[in-house]
């Protein structure tokens, strides 16, 4: 397939100087986070938080874990007399994870804070770059993606973003060619369901049993496990903390500009309730009707898992910035697929448009920008769905 745009003949784009681009992106992303952390004083930031902030529920969880009351997460007076040590009791941050994932939680104990917090970033790194080099053949694409804008929110918040992309980003790449570990690998996303709501769908649709059962399994056990080692009582909590998440996010208790979904976007331009879940409804049905067209347009691999992973960030209205970590692998996916085949037209521009877009939810940008970059990508791959021939 030929660039009919002319971008395979502009040097600045050519593979050769994106190599150069990754180690520069690199180098940027260790600076800006050098320099966050040199802004610390003794790992806080001037107004007394600590740095990875949301990190402080997981280490939280996994103290009540040691002491016998897991499902005490579950409860608001315990899990913040938890946090006290780390967090100033004007703060809280809560937990509206379910059981399974206290299971990666109740390690983290074993360290003091900012050490499990340099723990779980590094193994969770570790998950992601595993599976970028999953999904990539070229080392570069690897090394772009690990500094993507993303994973610096990620860093910040001290949050899972980079294991949940891990887990879809591997699933996904690995459906066709090994289907029961690939289900296996997708059940774990249990551990934050509403970020993979399009992919149960997108396997009915296709008709890929073997992955779909084989994660219904592996989400089976995960919920099994977590049952026998936290009881129903953690289950139970769990429904209660659902109900309070949901409220969060109706009052904007967490502001609407950090959320990336339709419904933040309503709220955050002053509509009720109400009618701002029927905005998110019509970014539902558009997200469904997305994964229907994809599958009726017989894309490509690459294509068909981008518009999965873009699906599910429309699908939720639970998405916040540090979540779009997912984007990078299909950045990824196309970029594979496209250097072996051609790029189709404006495809090497929008790629780098799409990496680039989150630095400015890094700077502060209003929250629909990432949301409306979502939007857009997905329009345009559905706008050349007669790519199936790449």
């Amino acid at each position: 397939m030929d660039d009919s745009s002319g971008f395979n003949d502009w040097p600045w784009l050519t593979p050769e100087r994106a190599r150069v681009y990754a180690v520069v992106a690199v180098l940027a992303f260790l600076g800006t986070l050098a320099g966050l952390l040199a802004a610390l004083n003794g790992g806080y930031d001037q107004s007394g938080l600590p740095f990875g902030m949301d990190f402080a529920s997981f280490w939280a969880a996994s103290r009540l874990i040691w002491a016998g009351q897991g499902a005490g997460v579950y409860v608001r007076a315990l899990h913040q007399v938890a946090q006290l040590p780390i967090v100033p009791a004007r703060e809280y941050e809560a937990f509206f994870y379910p059981p399974p994932y206290l299971l990666l939680c109740a390690p983290l104990a074993a360290l003091p804070f900012f050490g499990a917090l340099a723990g779980f970033m590094g193994v969770t790194g570790a998950a992601y770059a595993a599976a970028l080099r999953c999904a990539a053949r070229a080392p570069f694409a690897v090394l772009a993606a690990l500094a993507f804008p993303p994973v610096l929110q990620n860093l910040i918040a001290g949050q899972n973003a980079m294991l949940t992309a891990a887990i879809l980003g591997a699933g996904l790449t690995l459906m066709d060619r090994r289907p029961r570990l690939a289900g296996a690998i997708l059940g774990l996303m249990v551990i934050k369901p509403h970020l993979a709501l399009a992919v149960p769908f997108a396997l009915v649709l296709s008709g890929r049993w073997r992955v779909l059962v084989c994660a219904g399994l592996s989400a089976a056990a995960l919920m099994a496990v977590s049952t026998a080692a936290f009881g129903w009582e953690a289950w139970r909590g769990f429904a209660v903390a659902a109900n309070t998440g949901r409220q969060t996010l109706e009052a904007g208790l967490v502001p609407f500009s950090r959320f990336q979904s339709a419904f933040a976007i309503a709220r955050g331009f002053g509509l009720g309730v109400g009618p701002a879940y029927w905005v998110q409804a019509l970014s539902i049905a558009g997200a469904f009707a997305a994964l229907v067209r994809a599958r009726r347009g017989l894309v490509s691999a690459a294509v068909e898992r981008s518009i999965i992973v873009l699906a599910g960030l429309l699908i939720t209205p639970f998405v916040l910035d540090y979540d779009h970590v997912i984007l990078a692998f299909t950045l990824v996916w196309l970029l594979t697929a496209w250097s072996e085949r051609g790029f189709p037209a404006w495809g090497k521009p929008m790629l780098l448009g799409q990496y680039l877009l989150p630095m400015a939810v890094l700077f502060n940008a209003p929250g629909h920008v990432g949301w409306l970059g979502v939007v857009g990508f997905l329009a345009w791959l559905l706008h050349g769905i007669g790519w199936r021939h790449e």
